[in-house]
């Protein structure tokens, strides 16, 4: 690969990193309340558990069928 050929995608993965930096700026905080617990595997899962069986005063899953309409999309 000549010199050409490599500028290119290393001028590209520069901007790319650029414009993720921005993105990341504008959200509110940067902090997972879960990690900072240091908790294990068996905790996140009954996190995720309570997350996902809630219902809201009309019976519905809320949590759980916005995850699967999220999963739909992709």
């Amino acid at each position: 690969m000549n010199e050409q050929e490599l500028s290119e995608p290393l001028r590209f993965s520069s901007e790319f990193s650029k414009a993720k930096e921005n993105e990341l700026q504008k959200l509110p905080f940067h902090l997972n309340l879960i990690d900072q617990l240091h908790i294990n595997e068996n905790a996140h899962s009954r996190i995720l558990m309570h997350l996902l069986s809630y219902k809201n005063e009309n019976g519905k899953y809320v949590f759980l069928t916005s995850l699967i309409d999220l999963i739909s999309v992709h």
